[in-house]
């Protein structure tokens, strides 16, 4: 099948102008990033950290273990309840960009059919089972956000049941429906649209990070905009095709899904186990 193209919700028109397939250098595409995060401060109050830039663990010092390996990232909280916080980080601030011009050095701009993530999408990082929320949305995700909180509170009742997890902090323990699920960035997406794209510093391997905003786009009838980087058979012991590769999703599906990319006809392909099960 052909997944239906809607299109990207940017909430700022940064990163409108991009077509999927389009390259560009990793300095560009920080360029882009930081612009968001330079907008976002003109009337946000950053609630994270110093770093405001990437880091490159070939030259910068890093602290193993540490928190962001030493370099706490800046970001803000655009939470529209005014009761918690909901972090907008730009993803290359403290992303690790080693190798750059070494063994890589562009970024392609991608987008991924919202069809496919919410047919498929089954968990987020730590939460194993996210029906629950997914048929919440159904019945309430147009709802003004007071309302929706109200519906959330009668949900936490009648499933009471807690998951919790560990973050770098403390221990986390929520009602499992909604356990890592922030009706705030829901709500933000749905109402003033996507900040970031979601940046992934590999050739081979996404969805370890922003299965958040990639799911929420899609229950939004957005499509996910993505950056990956390009291979380049110039680049020393470069192993992919660099106008036909397969990607790796991690493992947030019902089974094993993967992609393929094809520059030449500007197609992706997807697949959950040996199964194509569409292109976009």
């Amino acid at each position: 099948m052909k997944f239906t193209k809607y299109g990207v919700r940017y909430w700022f028109d940064t990163f409108s102008h991009l077509k999927p397939f389009d390259v560009l250098s990793c300095d560009e595409v920080v360029e882009l990033y930081l612009k968001n995060h330079s907008l976002l401060g003109e009337d946000k109050v950053n609630v994270g950290g110093w770093n405001e830039k990437p880091i490159n663990s070939t030259i910068d010092k890093i602290e193993k273990g540490g928190f962001w390996s030493g370099y706490p990232p800046a970001y803000y909280n655009i939470d529209p309840t005014g009761k918690k916080v909901t972090q907008a980080k730009a993803d290359v601030i403290s992303m690790d960009i080693n190798g750059v011009g070494e063994t890589w050095d562009n970024f392609m701009y991608l987008e991924l059919p919202a069809q496919f993530i919410k047919a498929y999408q089954t968990k987020v990082h730590s939460n194993p089972d996210i029906s629950l929320f997914k048929r919440f949305i159904k019945n309430h995700g147009t709802l003004p956000v007071d309302q929706m909180l109200k519906k959330s509170d009668k949900m936490d009742i009648n499933h009471p049941e807690v998951l919790e997890f560990d973050n770098f902090f403390r221990t986390v323990k929520d009602p499992a429906w909604r356990t890592d699920l922030e009706l705030g960035q829901y709500t933000t997406i749905r109402d003033e649209g996507l900040i970031y794209p979601i940046c992934y510093p590999n050739k081979k391997f996404i969805y370890k990070r922003g299965t958040h905003r990639a799911w929420f786009c899609s229950l939004t009838d957005s499509d996910i905009p993505i950056f990956i980087q390009v291979p380049k058979s110039d680049w020393k012991l470069e192993e992919l095709d660099e106008y036909n590769w397969n990607v790796q999703f991690e493992d947030n599906f019902k089974d094993v899904v993967s992609m393929n990319v094809d520059r030449e006809s500007e197609c992706l392909t997807f697949y959950v186990g040996d199964r194509q099960v569409g292109q976009f």
